[in-house]
């Protein structure tokens, strides 16, 4: 597989991961009752966070691992 398209996949998955994550933050804000503004920057806090203590610049899941092991998307 070559890089290039290693790099247009990984950009597709981490779209589709700000898309499920984006309204999972302003609804966990909405019912915590603050500003939906705020979960959305407690989600990009709580990425840097997860990134810094595993010491991955990107947190994958285990689903995307398992994509890449297999060479099947």
């Amino acid at each position: 597989m070559n890089t290039k398209n290693v790099y247009f996949q990984d950009s597709i998955n981490a779209l589709v991961v700000f898309l499920v994550a984006l309204p999972v933050s302003l609804g966990v804000a909405v019912a915590s009752g603050v500003e939906p503004q705020l979960g959305v920057l407690s989600a990009i806090v709580g990425a840097f966070v997860v990134s810094t203590l595993t010491g991955s610049p990107l947190p994958v899941s285990y689903t995307h691992l398992r994509a890449h092991e297999t060479d099947s998307y």
